[in-house]
């Protein structure tokens, strides 16, 4: 049962790494939208005044699109170089 267990999650992993490898351009792509999607969700719920206190609001909502924005366009980045290194 336990080696049913590993070995599909060991299948699993590896598909997910495939898949990564071969989307990188597009993962990154879809990091940048969310991270967009993030801001315009924080300044609505601003202007909504629920019960979240704002400062934890706008630095939560800044430091999750700033990751999203760098690791997007580090994805993009990495296509970049490997489809340079392709063509060559």
């Amino acid at each position: 049962m336990i080696f049913v267990l590993l070995l599909f999650s060991l299948k699993f992993f590896y598909l997910c790494i495939v898949i990564l490898y071969s989307m990188k351009k597009e993962l990154g792509k879809v990091l940048i939208d969310i991270a967009k999607l993030v801001i315009g969700g924080v300044i609505l719920a601003g202007l909504m005044r629920q019960d979240i206190p704002p400062v934890f609001l706008f630095i939560s909502g800044s430091i999750v699109s700033v990751l999203m924005i760098g690791f997007g366009l580090g994805f993009i980045s990495w296509a970049e170089k490997d489809s340079k290194n392709d063509k060559k």
